[in-house]
């Protein structure tokens, strides 16, 4: 992991994307991520601004949002017009655009084929992302915040996340932000909970317990589990 220019844990995403042929979105929502919001909303042009994201909003959360701002972006080869019709940071996105191209370098130097691609598949990032940060899990409470399972820090959703004022069982998010008096919970994934679909998280120290909905994870995978409590 220390030969990727990137925290432990998103080095683990990047790593784990080769076995499930996911690397090109997953270096694509890294490179997001490292940049300051690619989205811009004008005071006078907000109703505007907020329709134009709506194209991009993918209800699996934030990680699947950025990279359709990113697929869009590649689709038109960085077009300055088309980040103004969007409302899109265009020196943001084009900083990422950078990155992206730098880890995919480390990608290939590493081994690991850049181009790979999941196509329209989302579970295989989702499982990614979980085995980098497995430890950042929430649940939701009966008064509409989240709990952390690590710590039991008491959060919320942050207003900018498209999951916002949404009621997701369980969610994993990047990370947490301190706005005094709240802990908002930044950059998140929804993670497909529901009752019909049996899921597993990766977790080498913790002991099962699932409720009735728990996150997919991988058939392949070790069975390791994440408490809900």
């Amino acid at each position: 992991m220390a030969g990727f220019p990137v925290d432990p844990s998103l080095a683990k995403v990047l790593i784990h994307s080769k076995a499930l042929n996911c690397t090109a979105e997953v270096i694509s929502i890294i490179s997001m991520l490292s940049v300051e919001t690619v989205f811009f909303s004008p005071h006078d042009k907000r109703e505007a601004a907020n329709e134009a994201k709506r194209k991009f909003v993918s209800h699996d959360g934030d990680h699947i949002t950025l990279l359709n701002v990113m697929r869009g972006y590649q689709a038109v080869s960085g077009d300055k017009d088309w980040c103004i019709q969007n409302y899109i940071n265009g020196r943001a996105i084009k900083n990422a655009m950078d990155i992206r191209n730098q880890l995919a370098s480390f990608c290939e130097q590493g081994g690991i084929s850049p181009t790979a691609s999941a196509g329209s598949e989302v579970e295989p990032i989702l499982q990614c992302f979980l085995q980098g940060f497995f430890q950042n899990i929430a649940s939701l409470q009966m008064d509409g915040s989240y709990q952390t399972f690590s710590g039991k820090q008491v959060c919320h959703i942050h207003p900018s996340s498209v999951l916002f004022q949404k009621r997701m069982p369980l969610i994993m998010y990047h990370e947490l932000v301190c706005d005094w008096p709240f802990v908002f919970i930044c950059w998140i994934l929804a993670s497909f909970v529901c009752a019909q679909r049996a899921l597993l998280i990766p977790g080498s120290n913790f002991a099962a317990v699932c409720a009735e909905c728990v996150i997919h994870f991988s058939a392949m995978a070790a069975k390791y589990w994440v408490p809900l409590l």
